[in-house]
């Protein structure tokens, strides 16, 4: 079991609320104007980052759009900050597949005393190789790497040399984070050439012995995030891989992992003509993707305050046909 009690002296000082001694909870509400003071914000941060560390088990309520997980328990996957003030909970409950909800501390009430898994457990899926110096993870994986955190020998994690965060709710890893961050967003172009580029200078690195020298993390918010996915597979391609040769390297690393046909328009119009027939090759992995609409019915046009033309006349030869209702017989 774990205990939170050597945090309920900070929590008081924050919160400037009562806590509950007998059952071991630790309860927090706030204004949501409280967020507004980025000092604040970023020690309301490490608070919550040391009530409910990485790893720990919490309670969701006060979610008003998503009132469905209100009282859901999940896991803290990233106690770093998300768009602001919130941070990554990943529902535990089988039915929910490991779906990772972006919540604001004010929506986590409970650090519960409930064993956490451990950090081998705990970061064991989170972190894939794919080839050629690229990994994929998630914002697990983000949280350890970007804070400098202990990685335990079992994983065989290496020391990474950067991390590519693809996804917009990402705003940041602090001032100093342990390893270079490119904050690309939703703008895959950029996510795609800054993991190129840092996956060919670690190889660089490596043939150097110099001490910088290691693979690039690409991070998504959850497992199955597909943005980190087709960052790969791009960054891949652009280091001379053919798009069939990349996506079966990612799809080892990640079994599973769908990419829909909007992502694969996004992929080929990323690489606009830096590769010379890079549809046709994404078109063999996604037919759909690239499926012509048939063209709609041509519309009767009329002009402006004129009558719309008469219908055709009934052929004279076709006997007239009436239909008329029957009655129920008494």
């Amino acid at each position: 079991m774990v205990s939170y009690a050597k945090f309920d002296k900070l929590a008081r000082e924050l919160d400037g609320e009562s806590t509950n001694p007998t059952d071991g909870s630790w309860t927090k509400r706030r204004p949501d104007d409280f967020y507004m003071d980025p000092a604040v914000r970023d020690r309301e941060g490490k608070t919550l980052a040391a009530c409910a560390p990485l790893g720990s088990v919490v309670e969701l309520d006060g979610l008003v759009k998503q009132h469905f997980y209100n009282g859901r328990k999940g896991l803290v996957v990233s106690g770093r900050l998300c768009k602001g003030e919130r941070i990554a909970v990943e529902l535990t409950e089988d039915k929910y597949d490991n779906r990772v909800l972006l919540v604001k501390t004010t929506q986590v009430t409970h650090c519960l005393l409930e064993k956490a898994p451990s950090r081998v457990e705990l970061l064991k899926p989170r972190a894939m190789e794919v080839a050629g110096n690229v990994w994929i993870g998630d914002a697990c994986a983000a949280d350890v790497v970007a804070g400098g955190s202990h990685i335990p020998e079992q994983l065989k994690w290496p020391p990474f040399a950067a991390l590519v965060l693809c996804a917009s709710e990402f705003d940041g890893y602090g001032s100093s984070p342990a390893v270079p961050v490119e904050l690309c967003g939703d703008d895959l172009h950029r996510a795609m050439t800054a993991a190129s580029a840092a996956a060919s200078r670690g190889i660089l690195h490596k043939l150097a012995d110099d001490d910088r020298a290691g693979p690039v993390l690409v991070c998504g918010v959850d497992r199955r995030d597909t943005r980190p996915v087709v960052a790969a597979v791009g960054a891949l391609v652009l280091r001379g891989w053919t798009l069939q040769d990349a996506w079966a390297a990612v799809s080892k690393a990640r079994p599973g992992a769908k990419v829909g046909p909007k992502r694969w328009r996004a992929l080929v119009q990323a690489f606009g003509d830096e590769v010379e027939g890079i549809q046709a090759a994404a078109a063999e992995i996604c037919p759909a993707a690239f499926v012509e609409k048939p063209p709609e019915p041509a519309k009767r046009e009329t002009e402006p305050g004129s009558t719309p033309p008469p219908d055709a006349p009934a052929d004279p030869s076709r006997p007239l046909t009436i239909n008329v209702p029957l009655k129920n017989s008494q």
